[in-house]
């Protein structure tokens, strides 16, 4: 399913903060104003939900990309 949010980022914001408490499965936020972002994580709600493996990969893409010009923001964790 596809769905399109818009208005006050605040708004959006706790819309996709609700819709992941109450709905299994995954949300992936395609697009969204920084100001969203700021707010509501793309990938995770909580720090804790982050995969055990996300340090490893922050390491490994700091080594390979350290100017993080490779698809900024669009790796698991902001990468």
């Amino acid at each position: 399913m596809r769905l399109r949010l818009s208005g006050d980022a605040d708004r959006v914001a706790a819309v996709v903060r609700t819709w992941r408490a109450q709905t299994p499965g995954t949300l992936v936020l395609h697009r969204r104003p920084d100001a969203v972002a700021a707010l509501a994580d793309p990938w995770f709600d909580t720090p804790d939900q982050a995969p055990p493996a996300l340090a490893l990969m922050r390491r490994v893409k700091d080594q390979l990309d350290p100017g993080r010009r490779l698809a900024p923001g669009l790796f698991a964790g902001g990468l």
